[in-house]
């Protein structure tokens, strides 16, 4: 009898602990996190991915293929209001759902499943089956983990985490879910209250939140150029559509200044002016921009978690940047072409004058300084 006491006692100390941490994600977010959790690349940074044990991975759910295009599609089709999502809304509560690794080495492979399906069942009873668009194991790794990815829907269909998964719900999750898992037979207890140990490798678990912020940034970046572009294209149309009135400046010529002869200056109203001085202005802007898309290209080129979805769909954005950027091009030679011909000024002239004025600047001011040496 004391034997066994001693028995119960050893496991009741060294009973593992159940892990679930929230992640807000994103509209933004959600094609990086698509390729992270369908591994839809073979080159991980995170050294802990077995690629040769990824196809043993699987989703419970299995309804969601394009985390982007399936996840909003089925927001729009269920929402109350008839009112576009907000950019910045939180589309997807993911929670990530482990143990330790000890835990899951006393587990065969069906013991490893039943234990994510009861987690997975337990969500889906108190926030909805169908809010549920992914469930995805991870076995490639040290230690076996599932991102649970649960749409934020109140029961009048209104997207909220915040309301969803408010403090009292976080505190019932972490009480609630051990109790589950206890009742179908798992060895486990609720993880410690405000304790901020991880059972998960740290280091997968920070790659995996740099990945989607990666991915996030360079959203945010294209959308900017595609905004800036747009006003620009505004100005553009609206030159490429005015009918610029001039006349051409006369000037008394000969030895009494009676012959009046025609010069290359004209005259052109303040309105029209003001018109092509505006589409002027936009020059450098679109430089600027221009040199924004190359920097982002290259920065996609140097990310060694290229995802394959991801580059299929930079590859449309970067064709349709392409259009625009050529057709700016052609728009910006017909306006230097009209410039020069009706008030003799030149885009190229401008630029070349400008870069000799900065030049000579420069130089001054070197000289100014003298000779200096390092600063110790």
């Amino acid at each position: 009898m004391e034997v066994s006491r001693k028995r119960l006692e050893e496991e009741v100390v060294f009973m593992s602990m159940v892990a679930a941490r929230m992640q807000k994600m994103k509209a933004e977010n959600l094609i990086g996190l698509g390729n992270h959790n369908q591994r839809k690349t073979d080159n991980h940074s995170n050294q802990e991915i077995d690629v040769t044990r990824s196809h043993l991975n699987y989703d419970l759910v299995a309804q969601t293929k394009n985390y982007k295009k399936d996840i909003q599609t089925f927001i729009n089709e269920n929402k109350a209001s008839s009112r576009a999502v907000r950019k910045d809304a939180v589309l997807v509560s993911e929670w990530i759902v482990t143990s330790d690794t000890d835990f899951f080495k006393t587990l065969d492979q069906e013991q490893t499943k039943k234990f994510f399906e009861v987690a997975k069942n337990y969500f889906a009873e108190n926030y909805g089956e169908e809010n549920i668009r992914y469930a995805q194991v991870h076995v490639d790794e040290r230690t076996p983990h599932m991102h649970l990815g649960i749409v934020p829907f109140t029961d009048d269909k209104r997207l909220s985490s915040k309301t969803i998964f408010n403090r009292q719900a976080l505190k019932n999750i972490q009480e609630e879910l051990p109790i589950e898992l206890k009742k179908q037979g798992f060895a486990i207890e609720r993880g410690e209250q405000g304790s901020t140990r991880s059972h998960m490798a740290v280091k997968e678990f920070k790659e995996y939140k740099e990945t989607i912020h990666k991915h996030g940034e360079l959203t945010k970046e294209v959308d900017l150029l595609e905004k800036d572009y747009q006003k620009y294209q505004v100005v553009m149309d609206t030159v490429k559509d005015s009918t610029v009135q001039t006349e051409p400046v006369l000037e008394k010529r000969g030895f009494l200044k009676r012959e009046e002869v025609e010069t290359d200056k004209v005259i052109i109203s303040k309105e029209d002016f003001e018109k092509l001085h505006e589409a002027y202005r936009y020059v450098p802007v679109l430089k600027k921009e221009l040199k924004k898309a190359k920097r982002a290209e290259r920065s996609q080129a140097e990310e060694k978690m290229m995802m394959k979805e991801q580059r299929d769909e930079l590859k449309k954005e970067n064709k349709q940047l392409k259009k625009m950027v050529a057709g700016a091009k052609k728009m910006i030679s017909k306006l230097d072409d009209f410039l020069e011909k009706h008030l003799g000024i030149s885009f190229k002239d401008a630029l070349a004058e400008q870069k000799d004025n900065h030049q000579e600047e420069q130089t001054l001011e070197s000289e100014k300084r003298g000779p200096q040496g390092p600063i110790l």
